[in-house]
């Protein structure tokens, strides 16, 4: 008659053991993820100040790129100036000095569409890289993996600390990219004015040669206008030697920048490869996180079923003896009635144990939720990243320097179009992946919310 209760008390037992060893480790949770809110709201601030330090720094390259305008614009209209006055004494020496300005900007023009080149390999290696990672994983989500509550929540603490360190550095690259796009800009402008210029400088000579031949066929001059012609002669060349110079200092920083945007592009592209690791990890937590959930899912629908069942073997209380003169009879349902009631309590104190852990789940599910946004968040920064735009060209300048202006913005606004246009597939696939990942919460939502249903059928019988 006993063997059915004292089962179902040794039952009872197991599972409230379950429980609190279930309420202990949550606390645990608690109290690890409390901990990394306050590392996340560090992080966050660290953050907004970098923001406000790229922030000044662009408004000092700003600032620069303007006063190089301006200085190119100043040495252009002094150099049309002396290349007129100087076209009589050394035509062919000036048109040399602009042949080789013109060579080794050529000469840079070739170093940077190597740059070029190999951004592109890095770029469809780094489409390879994202196929693999889809492919592992699909296969985390296929196999998955059981371990213990207590290692996945420390894998949601990595998480959350990934995803801000990953924001962290999206935010940086993308300060990164704006002012190498600047750069790269400014230098294509540079580049185009000088050919501009050279190529004026060459029909100016023509001109300069053809007035010197028509002065030599009339030969009409005197000595002395032929003295003052030769002390002018003499004082432009000069003026053009200085100008050269000044030319070849200009030709030097330009191609000391060109050194340091090279140099920065490096860096970034290191930067961007870390990030793609530090994305591989946080997929592989995911995964792992997935897998957890899962077995969390089935423990929960493995305890309802025991619940139900300790509910419906537990027998409802006697209301008592019918008779007071059968006193054997009384003292076996007063014991029966004893163990029904320890019985009840028992049930309550699971039930009790039972509404905690399902808060506390509750409380995990928005965490997650959280470390979802967090990801989704991460992807917006790098889709910024790849499809910022190039800077604007300055109004005010000269009538070459505007020309040059709407070259350098032309060329760099169509090699802004042509990578949004190569990143669009690399996005296409982060959204994808980011929709498994939420298809996947919500099947998780919808087993909560099946246990929820199927405990309260239970507490109600």
């Amino acid at each position: 008659m006993f063997e059915p209760f004292i089962a179902s008390s040794l039952t009872a037992r197991v599972v409230r053991f379950q429980l609190e060893r279930a309420q202990e480790a949550l606390q645990r949770q608690l109290l690890h993820a409390e901990g990394g809110i306050g590392v996340l709201e560090a992080r966050l601030a660290d953050a907004q100040s970098d923001s406000e330090a790229l922030r000044q720094r662009i408004a000092l390259e700003q600032a620069r790129v303007g006063e190089l305008e301006g200085l190119l614009a100043i040495s252009r209209a002094d150099q049309y100036k002396r290349d007129a006055v100087a076209a009589e004494s050394g035509p062919d020496r000036q048109l040399a000095s602009l042949q080789e300005q013109k060579r080794l900007l050529e000469e840079q023009v070739a170093t940077l569409q190597r740059q070029v080149d190999g951004l592109v390999q890095r770029r469809e290696a780094q489409d390879v890289e994202l196929g693999q990672l889809r492919s592992r994983l699909a296969a985390e989500f296929e196999v998955g993996a059981s371990r213990g509550n207590h290692a996945a929540q420390q894998r949601g603490e990595a998480l959350a600390q990934e995803l801000g360190e990953a924001r962290q550095q999206c935010t940086q690259l993308a300060g990164e990219a704006e002012v190498a796009r600047a750069e790269a800009a400014r230098l294509a402008g540079a580049l185009d004015g000088a050919q501009a210029a050279l190529q004026a400088a060459q029909r100016e000579l023509e001109e300069v040669k053809g007035l010197l031949v028509l002065q030599e066929a009339a030969g009409g001059s005197d000595a002395g206008a032929d003295g003052t012609g030769a002390g002018a002669t003499s004082a432009r060349l000069a003026q053009l030697e200085q100008h050269n110079r000044q030319l070849a200092v200009q030709l030097q920083t330009l191609q000391g920048e060109a050194g340091r945007h090279a140099a920065s592009a490096a860096g970034v592209w290191g930067e961007v490869q870390e990030l793609q690791q530090e994305n591989e990890r946080l997929l592989d937590l995911l995964g792992h996180m997935d897998s957890e959930r899962a077995r969390l899912a089935r423990e929960r629908q493995e305890l309802l079923g025991e619940l139900v069942c300790l509910r419906a073997t537990a027998p409802d209380p006697d209301p008592g003896p019918s008779s007071a003169g059968d006193s054997a009879g009384s003292g076996d349902g007063s014991s029966t009635s004893q163990q029904q009631q320890q019985q009840q309590q028992r049930v309550e104190e699971l039930e009790r144990r039972w509404r905690q852990l399902e808060a506390e789940l509750q409380a995990e599910r928005q965490r997650r939720q959280q470390a979802e946004l967090d990801f989704q968040e991460l992807l917006t920064n790098m889709d910024l990243l790849h499809g910022s735009p190039s800077p604007p060209s300055t109004a005010g300048s000269p009538p070459p320097a505007a020309a040059c202006a709407g070259g350098s913005a032309g060329s760099g606004s169509g090699l802004a179009g042509q990578q949004q246009q190569q990143m669009r597939p690399q996005a296409a696939q982060l959204q994808a992946a980011v929709s498994s990942l939420q298809h996947i919460a919500q099947g998780l939502s919808s087993i909560s919310g099946e246990g929820s249903e199927r405990l309260g059928l239970g507490l109600r019988c």
